[in-house]
């Protein structure tokens, strides 16, 4: 059994890789001159998803070298060819030393990686950048030109040795030698894009639930009124030490999956995401409060009353939520 405390600690570090990602990625869209420490952080992401021999899944690798440390992450994905045509994704992350990465920050030239036994049992990842393209460089702006920082990529192609024991019957062993990848150089001088742009309501529905019971989680969300579809997802993550674990089922299905009666009962149809889910669920309201001014949110604390919603995980086998812990319902509507 894993402690509780290194689980936390790797979701939290996965949680602030993606927020880093996501904050200098974007540029923001308002003016201003705010200032915060500079920083410089480095991700490296295959171009296009690779087949992998015996099934349908693809497979994606994205590197993150940060300060303190970085991240090797590894998708496998396949979507069903039929019905909703779902999405069914597993993924396995590990923290990395900051030296399992090395790039070098001028040029993006060597570029390296190796994970040593970092991955224990699950394989190892060593491979140089080869066949290397031109150095891209753009500055990021705000709408009034002010300069926030650059971004500098190149492709290539990582050479060496990728293997991947996904450490189940399904997966088995991958392996690779050749992996076409971009390497990323995102720099922030600490300056930000101030001023407002306005409150926004993103206005609709969103359901979700677990069951401590069982490793499993139901999420849900669709617009309000009588148009636009639904979205379902089915997840359950899990720390084999050293990866964390994350599997997941979901897709685009028609309003009508995720229902909600004038009582703000909730019917979650799982089938919907067939041939990879199966069963419906139902909850009851069982209080609610209202938050906001101008755009507001309705909470509905919800409770399990009857049915089912079984995932059908190619890895690690099926799982089937017949309960709740813990189910909430957010109604948010302009006032």
């Amino acid at each position: 059994m894993q402690s509780n405390s290194y689980f936390a600690r790797a979701r939290r570090r996965l949680s602030l890789v993606a927020v880093a990602v996501m904050a200098a990625a974007l540029i923001p869209a308002f003016a201003g001159t705010a200032h915060a420490a500079s920083s410089t952080f480095f991700t490296i992401n295959s171009r296009s998803p690779l087949s992998l021999s015996g099934n349908s899944y693809k497979m994606s690798v994205s590197a993150f070298r940060f300060s303190g440390g970085s991240n090797l992450s590894i998708s496998l994905v396949r979507t069903a060819p039929t019905g909703n045509h779902p999405t069914q994704r597993h993924a396995y992350s590990f923290s990395l030393s900051s030296g399992a990465i090395q790039i070098d920050g001028s040029d993006l030239m060597p570029t390296s990686i190796n994970t040593g036994t970092q991955m224990g049992a699950f394989g190892k990842v060593d491979m140089d950048l080869k066949n290397p393209g031109s150095l891209s460089s753009r500055k990021n702006k705000c709408p009034n030109g002010t300069v926030l920082g650059s971004t500098t990529t190149r492709n290539g192609t990582w050479s060496g040795n990728f293997t991947l024991d996904a450490n189940d019957s399904f997966f088995g062993t991958i392996h690779k030698t050749a992996i076409p990848v971009t390497v990323t150089k995102i720099f922030s001088n600490g300056k930000t894009c101030g001023g407002g742009g306005g409150s926004h309501c993103f206005t609709g529905f969103s359901f979700n639930a677990s069951q401590s019971s069982k490793p499993i989680s139901l999420f849900a969300n669709r617009p309000l009124g009588s148009t636009g579809r639904a979205s379902i997802t089915l997840s359950y993550s899990e720390l084999v030490s050293p990866a964390l674990i994350s599997h997941s089922i979901s897709g685009s299905v028609p309003r009508s999956a995720f229902h909600v009666s004038s009582a703000a009962a909730v019917t979650i149809a799982a089938g919907s995401l067939s041939p990879f889910a199966t069963g419906t669920i139902h909850f009851t309201k069982t209080g609610s409060s209202t938050t906001g001014t101008k755009c507001k949110t309705t909470t509905f604390q919800e409770k399990y009353a009857s049915g089912s919603a079984t995932a059908k995980f190619d890895s690690r086998g099926h799982k089937t939520m017949n309960g709740a812990d813990f189910a909430t319902l957010s109604k948010t509507f302009r006032a």
